[in-house]
């Protein structure tokens, strides 16, 4: 279900405007169909994997690419006067596999955006370079620079490897090691500078056991903040999951226990986290899908709770295939605020627009006070793999 709900894709961020800086000051375009294309995403598996296109006669050495690009226009609702905008994205990532063996790998990507018009080699960003190397046939080893996510929460985000100093923005090595039926990961990022001796006292680390059990997926694990992440306080997390079907029904939980190092024996957390869910996608004659979480949050140290629901639901193969639905519902029990937003997207190629999508997007806010702030907006968004 992973695949099919993903929901941590968003249309990205748009910072070239047609329009003056003060408009961008006013409204942030990004938020328009940000949660629209979460939406849309529910109905939609995720793509996969293309192999590469062009490969060297040994099959050694391959590139790959994807391009994407957005071109939107918008209007806000209450705003006096009337208040129109529109904007500009576009992103470009290549990467690479290089191979020695099946045991030793060499894998990098290269992301390239519309900054690189006015910021030249700054809107260029190496987003992962690492190698993978296989011993004795089942331990495999990474170093290098690479995203983590330790989580199957599919709303609201919780990959606590990337709070704080985020492993994806440093030197890292991991160690997955698969004792049936269980896999042992260890994880460390170092803070120090590259190219010195490595100091042990530098590194994050975080472990996990994962295994399924009686038709159940579960998985502990923890992180260890340095001090170089956290000033002089030394933080970890402790956290456990599970996922299972039940009537036909994804249903997951996962749980995190914040706390200085220093209280961990006197059981004084700084905050609690609990997030729940269930999911399900179905396909016959249409492809349907939704998704329910709740988070619930206590922070110790302010005495504060957090309470938040999600709804996610889409549906696909509407008119011949011709149109996709897609509603996305949050509410804030402790604020009284929330959001809705509805989506419909229409396949650009049956209208004359090849290698594209036709989003239409309705998001709305509202607070306590009845406030309700409406936008209506357009999306002609293009992209292909090579």
């Amino acid at each position: 279900m992973k695949k099919i709900f993903s929901l941590f894709i968003c249309l990205a961020s748009l910072s070239i405007f047609f329009f003056a800086q003060e408009i961008e000051d006013v409204f942030d375009f990004d938020s328009l169909f940000e949660n629209v294309e979460d939406v849309e995403a529910i109905v939609e598996e995720s793509p996969v994997a293309k192999e590469s296109t062009e490969k060297t006669k040994t099959d050694t050495l391959s590139f790959s690419g994807a391009f994407s690009a957005d071109m939107a226009v918008f209007a806000q609702y209450p705003k006096n006067p009337a208040y129109f905008g529109g904007g500009l994205q576009f992103k470009n990532e290549l990467s690479f596999l290089a191979k020695a063996s099946a045991a030793l790998a060499l894998q990098g990507s290269l992301l390239t955006n519309e900054k690189i018009v006015t910021d030249g080699v700054n809107a260029i960003t190496l987003t992962s370079l690492y190698f993978d190397y296989l011993m004795f046939n089942r331990l495999l080893f990474t170093a290098g620079k690479k995203a983590y996510s330790w989580g199957n929460t599919l709303y609201f985000g919780s990959n606590v490897l990337e709070e704080l100093e985020g492993f994806s923005k440093h030197l890292s090595v991991q160690l997955v090691f698969p004792l049936s039926p269980f896999t042992l990961s260890f994880l460390g990022m170092y803070n120090g500078s590259v190219g010195e001796t490595m100091n042990p006292s530098l590194f994050d680390l975080a472990t996990a056991i994962e295994a399924s059990l009686w038709q159940t997926n579960v998985k502990a694990f923890s992180r260890y903040w340095s001090n170089t992440s956290t000033g002089s306080v030394k933080k970890i997390v402790f956290g456990f999951e599970w996922k299972r079907d039940i009537l036909g029904l994804d249903f997951y939980q996962q749980a995190l226990y914040y706390s200085d190092l220093r209280d961990i024996v006197d059981f004084k957390p700084e905050k609690i986290q609990l997030i729940s869910g269930l999911s399900q996608f179905w396909e016959g004659q249409y492809k349907t899908a939704l998704l329910i979480e709740h988070k619930w949050k206590h922070n110790f140290l302010n005495d504060n709770d957090e309470q938040v629901i999600a709804l996610n639901a889409g549906i696909s193969r509407l008119l011949q295939g011709r149109l996709k639905l897609g509603l996305q519902a949050e509410h804030n029990f402790a604020k009284y605020s929330g959001n809705i937003n509805l989506l419909a997207v229409l396949p650009g190629s049956r209208y004359g627009f090849p290698h594209a999508d036709l989003q239409f997007g309705i998001p709305l806010d509202y607070d306590k006070d009845a406030n309700i702030n409406l936008k209506l907006g357009f999306n002609l968004a293009l992209s292909f793999s090579y």
